[in-house]
């Protein structure tokens, strides 16, 4: 199946565009995993295998960043692995890695990424350049995020940096991601964020097929509404990833069962969502 096909079944199965991204940090853990007994690992594998379950009825899409399993080790990657044998089949998994290296090391993060641990799609950074990307874009089922103008304020620093051509770096990448989308089988789409709706609609005209992911909606401040406006006659489709905001309570003190809370806020933000979703699952 092809990676837009299934992004687009999932979606429909959903009625929503939202990704729940996994960030888990053991120090922000409930407490009743905390006091368990068990290792970090063990409590971090438990923790997302609670919100995969509980929040699949709402989720597109889930992206598990591997900074946050690489900071336990060996056994972080371990249960970032066995994550991979657990994501129902019917939505869309995402490698949050935002790699970015030459075609010898490409090829290797992509044999990783892809083969082993069978994920739909990657983020990578492309400011080493286009031929970093192509390595991964062989196989028609997966898909690729090129990091596109990110949702941070550092963005400014680099990806909104003019050119002696006049392009932003953020337009040249959006064009080289257009490119590689016409010549190549997997899809080509782009990360670009909800902090930045006001700068999205140049990039989207260039690159008007593109899937999407789209962080900073929840702690960063990203506005729904606006980001609905700016998406409103793009053709790609659309993941809206949402992590901290749900997978941890403001108040966790207060919260008597972690699990419903955290299905609660999933259904919040799926049902936000729907306005975004309706032009992809209407009709």
């Amino acid at each position: 199946m092809k990676y837009t096909d299934k992004l687009l079944h999932a979606i429909t199965r959903t009625g929503s565009v939202l990704c729940v991204g996994l960030d888990p940090v053991p120090a922000r853990m409930p407490e009743k995993l905390r006091s368990s007994g068990m290792s970090e690992s063990e409590q971090v594998l438990e923790f997302c295998k609670n919100i995969i379950m509980h929040t699949r009825t709402y989720a597109a899409a889930y992206k598990p960043n591997l900074g946050f399993f690489e900071a336990l080790g060996a056994d972080g990657i371990a249960v970032f692995e066995e994550l991979s044998t657990l994501f129902p089949e019917d939505v869309i998994t995402i490698a949050d890695a935002k790699r970015g290296d030459i075609g010898n090391t490409a090829h290797r993060y992509k044999t990783a990424f892809f083969d082993r641990w069978n994920y739909d799609a990657v983020t990578l950074s492309p400011l080493m350049g286009f031929d970093t990307i192509t390595p991964y874009l062989t196989d028609s089922s997966k898909g690729v995020y090129v990091l596109a103008l990110t949702s941070n304020p550092g963005a400014v620093d680099i990806f909104e940096q003019r050119l002696a051509s006049g392009k932003t770096v953020s337009t040249l990448i959006a064009e080289k991601s257009a490119e590689m989308y016409e010549r190549f089988p997997a899809h080509t789409g782009m990360v670009l964020g909800a902090t930045q709706t006001a700068k999205l609609q140049e990039l989207l005209n260039i690159h008007p097929n593109a899937s999407l992911l789209i962080p900073g909606v929840g702690s960063q401040g990203g506005n729904i509404d606006s980001l609905k406006d700016a998406l409103k006659v793009h053709n790609g489709l659309p993941l809206v990833n949402v992590s901290r905001s749900i997978i941890y309570s403001d108040n966790p003190l207060e919260e008597s069962d972690y699990i419903e809370g955290i299905r609660l806020r999933a259904e919040g933000y799926h049902n936000l969502l729907k306005p975004i979703a309706a032009r992809y699952t209407e009709g």
